[in-house]
């Protein structure tokens, strides 16, 4: 994965660890953190200013096609075509990382944890849009419908 300066179109870095496709990244609003989603099945975190994955995230059976840090909470939420949307607890993350700005420690000293995993109709995950309007996947229950 690729850190560019898109003003001097030019590489500044690159993050090793993936070993498939990388499907979409995320900055943390906060923490110098980027979020990956990866073909090669896991969701991993780096610490964009110690230029290191600070924490690899498995469970999913295929490939991740979003993973994003949640806006408020010590979460991630991630989503696959195994047909399952997963909630990481990702407290320990930040209790045992650097404050904000600084280099994280390490993937060893980090701590995360599952704590939900739903397996969905791969409708409800990827979505159903008509002309722009977000609308609910037919045949799927009103409570996992999050359009």
């Amino acid at each position: 994965m690729q850190l560019w300066n898109y003003k001097q179109r030019r590489c500044l870095f690159t993050l090793l660890g993936h070993v498939d496709y990388v499907r979409t990244t995320f900055f943390h609003k906060e923490y110098p953190w980027i979020i990956s989603a990866s073909d090669d099945q896991t969701i991993r975190i780096w610490n964009w200013q110690g230029r290191s994955c600070i924490c690899t995230l498995a469970g999913h059976t295929h490939y991740v096609m979003s993973a994003a840090f949640h806006p408020k909470e010590d979460l991630v939420v991630s989503a696959s075509l195994d047909n399952t949307v997963r909630v990481w607890d990702m407290s320990g993350l930040r209790k045992k990382n650097v404050a904000p700005g600084a280099v994280g420690r390490g993937r060893d000293e980090v701590g995360w944890r599952l704590l939900l995993a739903l397996v969905l109709p791969v409708e409800c995950i990827l979505g159903n849009s008509l002309g722009g309007i977000q609308r609910p996947a037919p045949g799927v229950p009103a409570a996992y419908n999050f359009l």
